[in-house]
């Protein structure tokens, strides 16, 4: 929902494209398509392509994303007071997203609807193989 989004972002979305930047830079890039009423989004990270870019960013920025991967995916506000007030290592809260959290919240489809027994043997799963191949001397078993 675009009430959830940070201050200073913003989603853009096109017929074929959408990105959500964060503080005038791009956080996420994607592709969209439409089948029947609903949208199908995919995105992707969007990491600095040049080596120069990488090596500009700030340890802290790196390090905070290190221990929100390595507590669990946690709040990055809650990992960020955690280390500060035990570790005493100041971090800087940045904006961006990360990949497996975003798939973490994605949810699955629903399993249809199944018919359940009334009475015993109405219902009989069972394990199907075979033909087996023939034996040495020629018997299919």
């Amino acid at each position: 929902a675009t009430q959830d989004l940070q201050p200073n972002s913003e989603f853009v979305s096109t017929t074929e494209t959408c990105y959500l930047k964060v503080d005038s830079q791009v956080k996420l890039l994607g592709s969209r398509s439409r089948r029947g009423g609903l949208y199908k989004l995919n995105v992707k990270n969007v990491k600095p392509e040049n080596i120069l870019q990488i090596n500009a960013l700030t340890s802290d920025e790196n390090l905070l994303q290190i221990y929100h991967e390595r507590l669990g995916h946690q709040n990055k506000r809650h990992v960020k007071t955690v280390v500060e007030r035990d570790l005493g290592v100041k971090l800087k809260l940045d904006s961006e997203l990360c990949e497996g959290c975003i798939y973490g919240k994605s949810h699955r489809l629903k399993f249809g609807t199944r018919e359940r027994a009334t009475k015993p043997g109405e219902l009989i799963h069972t394990d199907v193989c075979g033909p087996f191949t023939n034996s040495m001397s020629g018997y299919r078993y």
